[in-house]
């Protein structure tokens, strides 16, 4: 999947606004990650840090979430599986 920095910083921006008067502690450590894809950092070692953030969210808020952070959670999950999928062991060996 081509990862688009500005197209993840908006989907971000999005969700922490509407995160922030919900869930302080979860819009804080998204907030942290928008950093660095601001600088450039791994793009997809964020965007699984992201998708591991956003699942417990979900799940704590028992699967009702705006839908800015329902998109944030369908982008990253796509590049967050590619990546988590370059290291698992059993793929190498099937």
């Amino acid at each position: 999947m081509k990862y688009n920095k500005d197209k993840l910083h908006q989907l971000l921006y999005n969700a922490i606004a509407v995160m922030k008067y919900q869930d302080t502690n979860t819009a804080i450590k998204l907030a942290q990650l928008d950093q660095q894809v601001i600088k450039g950092n791994n793009k997809k070692i964020i965007s699984a840090k992201i998708a591991n953030i956003l699942s417990t969210y979900l799940m704590v808020h028992r699967y009702k979430a705006p839908k800015s952070v329902i998109d944030l959670q369908q982008y990253v999950e796509k590049i967050a599986q590619v990546y988590n999928g370059n290291f698992d062991p059993i793929m190498w060996f099937q």
